[in-house]
């Protein structure tokens, strides 16, 4: 016996499933915000239902023109090879980012330590650019200004941390052809790392000036 399918039937074998576009397009989304976003949601501004585009004989084929942006607004365009088309579907998600927070005003030069900066949730929109997302990136920097209370640490607003103080005892290291000749020697400066420093040598006094390789540790050419 033969079953002849309905108009409706055979037109929707007929066209493309547009919940079919907007599902692929929401699992890229969800994909590029993944463990970057917390409590995330996401928007898509859906195809007319009336669209009529072929079914798809090949796998659905996402177009991202921007995959490093996995928040804010974004278009991500799929298409299909046989027969041949592509759509666009603007998308929009939104969520918190982890910020580094201090926990008291800072002084200019001030290293920072645990006790003076905070994890924090916020919304995206809120972070300011180059807003730090880890706390162990600022523990050990330094602050180029004074820093109020309750503000978000950026990343210009740190410098490296000092790896030789002035006045404190530092390794002195150099080569005799292939021979590492290490002495001992008091900074005359504090310095971060490849920074040059004048060192004097505790066993001749000459100063003489090195490059900081490690903490505590000055190389002379």
């Amino acid at each position: 016996m033969l079953f002849a399918l309905a108009p409706e039937a055979r037109a929707t074998e007929q066209y493309q499933s547009v919940d079919e576009i907007h599902q692929r397009v929401l699992e890229h989304i969800k994909q590029k915000a993944n463990q970057k976003i917390l409590e995330p949601t996401f928007k898509i501004r859906e195809l007319s239902k009336t669209l009529k585009l072929g079914k798809c004989q090949t796998a659905l084929k996402i177009s991202d023109r921007n995959p490093n942006d996995y928040v804010g607004r974004m278009t991500i365009g799929v298409g299909c090879e046989t027969p041949k088309w592509q759509v666009y579907i603007p998308a929009e998600v939104d969520g918190k980012v982890r910020v580094v927070m201090t926990t008291q005003a800072l002084l200019k030069k001030t290293t920072i330590s645990a006790d003076k900066v905070k994890e924090v949730l916020i919304p995206y929109r809120k972070a300011p650019r180059q807003s730090l997302q880890n706390i162990d990136t600022a523990i050990g920097m330094r602050t180029k200004r004074p820093i109020g209370a309750g503000q978000i640490l950026k990343a210009r607003d740190l410098q490296p941390p000092y790896l030789v103080f002035k006045k404190h005892k530092v390794n002195i290291v150099t080569y005799i052809g292939n021979i590492e000749v290490k002495t001992t020697g008091i900074a005359q400066a504090d310095a971060v790392k490849n920074e040059q420093v004048a060192v004097k040598n505790s066993a001749s006094g000459k100063v003489v000036k090195g490059i900081v390789i490690a903490p505590n540790t000055v190389y002379i050419p």
